[in-house]
């Protein structure tokens, strides 16, 4: 009986040492990579992230008067607070004396204006401002513990 079996194991032929040892390796990558998809997308999940996106800019000079439009979108899965916002000319750093305090919700958008900053005690003088320069803005927000600012550059228009 053992004669038999032996007999019937030794005339089967077997998969080659190189295509197993192929086999293993890429069950391993496969299942490699399942594992970092799963831990990348729980990570990135679970975390708390601040992030901001200035999606429209405008600084308009016109009869004397400097109107300005900024829009934000919190682009992160926590609140952000607007602290402050800074506009670099040449001659003068503009900057709100009072802060700010605007809650910005994740996924939310938010517009100042002129006269947002002005009520926080940041006037724009016109003198300053000239069309077809390029001027720096800088917003300041808190969030998820941090921090941070944000810039953009934009040409004043006439």
């Amino acid at each position: 009986m053992t004669f038999l079996v032996f007999s019937l194991i030794k005339g089967r032929r077997g998969v080659s040492p190189i295509v197993s040892v192929l086999l293993m390796v890429g069950v391993a990558l496969a299942l490699g990579g399942f594992v970092s998809l799963y831990m990348t997308s729980y990570v990135s999940s679970s975390s708390r992230m601040a992030s901001l996106s200035i999606t429209d800019v405008e600084l308009r000079e016109l009869n004397g008067h400097v109107y300005f439009l900024i829009t934000l979108r919190n682009t992160g899965n926590v609140p952000l607070t607007v602290v402050n916002v800074t506009i670099h000319t040449p001659s003068q750093l503009y900057y709100v004396k009072q802060p700010l305090s605007l809650s910005l919700s994740p996924g939310a958008l938010l517009t100042l204006t002129e006269q947002e900053l002005a009520k926080a005690g940041c006037s724009l003088d016109p003198g300053d401002f000239e069309p077809g320069s390029d001027y720096l803005i800088r917003v300041y927000v808190e969030g998820a513990g941090s921090y941070s600012a944000y810039s953009i550059t934009t040409t004043c228009q006439g």
